[in-house]
């Protein structure tokens, strides 16, 4: 568990600045580690470059060790012995983020070295990296055992362009077999209303559905200049061939109200990870 918090001098606003910051760092018993992490428009620059599938290795080796010295003071080697030691005895592990300060998840932290072996986080067997928000609290399942079924529902959509629909809707038939039914379980080219609807006719007439599946496209929402937020393009209810892009905060809309239901959301999209802009309130 890596938990960070933004440290703030008296009478400072909270507000990200672009500027190098000083973040403190939550130790196993309860104390705190403080780092600073170089904010600086070069850095910026890799953070775009390295969603370029042409871009140089120098890019992913540089934020890498961007990483990696912005926690070398602040306690990051016995934690990293313990990975090693897990990775080699096959043990599964698990690097949770936390953070109270949204920049941080703008960073590609699967992208940071491990010292004694030179592997990335993001490629190492059996590892996974995941993000959590603090003070949060998974949605109680509402559904009983016996009701459910493993349904998986698809949402598709090329309102932003073409999407590899069939397969993917191929790999998730011969994965679930007769759980999966097309007719029931796949919509094409989805609206956010179609979505809604069908969610809410599972919650109500059943069966549940389990986990959702969106495939699509992501897009921007705001400026061009990467200081905008990022959603998921969908069909326009009013069929007029153009997307919809729905943000975060309408996504949290749609899946609220089935919190007790979904198990699972799969985001199949371009983007649906990007920030924006680091320290965007929005976020992706």
């Amino acid at each position: 568990m890596l938990e960070f918090t933004r440290a703030e001098r008296a009478g400072e606003a909270h507000a990200f600045r672009f500027a190098p910051q000083t973040y403190l760092l939550r130790t196993r018993g309860g104390g705190f580690n403080s780092a600073e992490f170089p904010w600086t428009r070069a850095l910026l620059d890799d953070l775009r470059a390295v969603r370029d599938p042409s871009r140089g290795p120098e890019v992913v080796h540089r934020l890498g060790e961007a990483l990696r010295s912005f926690l070398a003071g602040a306690g990051w080697d016995a934690q990293e012995r313990e990975i090693v030691r897990a990775v080699h005895e096959g043990e599964p592990v698990h690097v949770t983020i936390r953070s109270a300060a949204a920049e941080l998840y703008a960073l590609p932290w699967e992208l940071l070295a491990l010292r004694s072996t030179g592997q990335l986080l993001g490629s190492i067997p059996g590892l996974l990296v995941r993000y959590e928000w603090p003070d949060t609290a998974s949605f109680p399942d509402r559904v009983p055992a016996a009701a459910r079924c493993g349904r998986l529902l698809v949402a598709w959509s090329a309102a932003g362009g073409a999407v590899p629909a069939a397969a993917h809707l191929t790999a998730i038939r011969a994965a679930l077999g007769p759980r999966f039914d097309p007719d029931r379980d796949v919509l094409a080219h989805a609206s956010y209303a179609a979505i809604a609807d069908a969610l809410a006719r599972a919650q109500r007439d059943g069966p549940p559905i389990d986990a959702l599946h969106l495939l699509c496209h992501g897009a921007q929402t705001g400026g061009s200049d990467g200081g905008g937020s990022y959603g998921l393009a969908f069909d326009d209810e009013a069929a007029d061939g153009h997307p919809v892009i729905v943000d975060a905060g309408r996504l949290q809309q749609l899946l609220a109200p089935h919190a007790g239901m979904l198990r699972l959301v799969v985001l199949a999209a371009c983007d649906s990870g990007n920030v924006g802009e680091p320290g965007n309130l929005l976020g992706s």
